[in-house]
């Protein structure tokens, strides 16, 4: 049996803008991919708050045999956002 914790419900509202990344693999069996996208829609519907979700296909909990399409996905991110700061 596996216990799996909604975390999305304890996500509260806050006044400060807030921007982040999420990536999940579809296939992680430690943290529920459906859990975590729905923290993402819900953080994404909060004023002032920036989330970006991005699934790895294929992808398990440590990003096995991933570790290239993870790098490029955080190097993009970082990339794009100190490009907005210019």
């Amino acid at each position: 049996t596996i216990l799996v914790r909604d975390w999305s419900s304890d996500v509260c509202s806050s006044d400060l803008p807030s921007t982040g990344l999420i990536v999940h693999g579809d296939k992680d069996t430690i943290t529920s991919f459906d859990s975590t996208k729905i923290l993402s829609e819900k953080l994404q519907k909060q004023k002032k708050f920036n989330i970006h979700f991005k699934s790895i296909k294929g992808a398990d909990h440590f990003y096995e045999n991933f570790t290239d399409q993870f790098s490029s996905i955080i190097d993009n991110y970082i990339k794009d956002s100190l490009a907005d700061l210019k």
